[in-house]
């Protein structure tokens, strides 16, 4: 046994240099492994022969490697077998995605800025996960008519037209949650996404959500929480999502005299709207942020009543010092001129009792009668 281990060692090592570079990989006892390899600290440079690479047959991990570009040459070098490839932590400014792999992952590269796909090309990709990058736009997607789950997280979206979504009718799962969205364009025509379960849009700058445009079925789980959205149309949204079961609202600035009634409808419709949080918050004016919660034992027009006389309290108190205040400098204003007229009538005085006095002199003067 030991003899064919060697002859086989000997065989790898004179027969390698023919068959170009076969990279070894690693194996670890971890989830992420199984099935697959690992790659730690593999290296592309510019000067390296990308077809002297056979990448091994295999799901393959790549762990703080280094690409100039993960270009498509390179992505022809995998295995017809390769079904899943993930890459983390690793510098990759540019990322072509393979045709054939069905699962691609890509964690925590800063640097990639550019995802490119053959649009020519029937492309294999069911699953995307694109996470902690520069990423700026996903207009890449509409050529990955096979997609089923979409996941591009902690980005630096801003904005998003779901028209890229129209040809990928097999999606089940789009998560575009902890990015920088502030605008989503929902298009001019109704869009329709059958098997959709799951949309994260969590952790944005969202201001509005309109669902108008949107036919979604199917979608179960909706996730809006941690933006900025004031109003929500309740209606249109059991329209457009018919089977919506949970929708995550907290920690959006909402509109007290909205939230009562978006609370009800929800109900009315058996949507759960406080799965990941216990609280909702709402705002008043622009004022102080009260809190509604299904186990307070007030009710909530009690609640926005006594928010309204505290309101009110603050501006009485506010509206008072200020009347103090501006009695205080209208009443110094008015001291100023009392001062003012006072010192002019005390010189009119004098001036007065200086012409009494050349009047006396004058009269005795020219010796006339008092």
């Amino acid at each position: 046994m030991e003899v064919k281990i060697a002859i086989t060692l000997v065989l790898l090592i004179l027969l390698g240099p023919a068959h170009g570079w076969y990279y070894n990989c690693f194996v670890e006892s971890n989830v992420l492994m199984q099935g697959g390899c690992s790659m730690l600290d593999f290296v592309i440079t510019p000067r390296t022969e990308v077809d002297n690479i056979f990448f091994p047959p295999a799901d393959i991990n790549f762990f703080r490697s280094n690409f100039s570009s993960f270009s498509p040459a390179l992505g022809r070098r995998f295995g017809e077998e390769t079904e899943k490839i993930n890459l983390y932590n690793c510098v990759l400014p540019s990322l072509a995605v393979p045709l054939m792999v069905k699962q691609l992952g890509v964690f925590f590269a800063s640097s990639l800025q550019t995802v490119l796909v053959n649009y020519r090309l029937e492309n294999a990709l069911e699953y995307l996960s694109i996470v902690g990058t520069g990423v700026r736009d996903i207009r890449f997607v509409e050529a990955l008519t096979k997609l089923k789950f979409l996941r591009v997280q902690k980005n630096r979206l801003s904005f998003v037209n779901f028209e890229r979504f129209r040809n990928l009718t097999d999606l089940e799962t789009i998560d575009l949650s902890e990015n920088q969205l502030i605008h989503l364009d929902v298009g001019q025509e109704l869009l329709k996404l059958p098997k959709l379960i799951e949309l994260r849009l969590d952790k944005n700058y969202l201001a509005q959500f309109d669902v108008g445009m949107w036919s979604f079925p199917n979608l179960l789980f909706l996730k809006i929480h941690y933006n900025l959205i004031k109003s929500l149309n309740v209606e249109q949204l059991v329209d457009s999502l018919p089977n919506l079961s949970q929708i995550s609202l907290a920690a959006n600035p909402w509109n007290c005299g909205r939230l009562n009634t978006m609370v009800s409808y929800l109900l009315e419709n058996n949507i759960n709207y406080q799965e990941e949080a216990g609280k909702l918050s709402c705002r008043f004016n622009l004022m102080e942020t009260i809190i509604f919660t299904t186990q307070d034992n007030v009710t909530h027009a009690e609640r926005i009543l006594s928010h309204m006389n505290e309101t009110a309290a603050v501006y009485y108190l506010d509206a008072k010092s200020a009347m103090l205040e501006d009695v205080g400098e209208r009443n110094e204003v008015l001291i100023g001129e009392i001062r003012h007229t006072s010192a002019g009538l005390n010189e009119l005085e004098t001036r007065v009792n200086k012409l009494r006095i050349s009047i006396q002199e004058l009269k005795f003067k020219n010796k006339i009668p008092f």
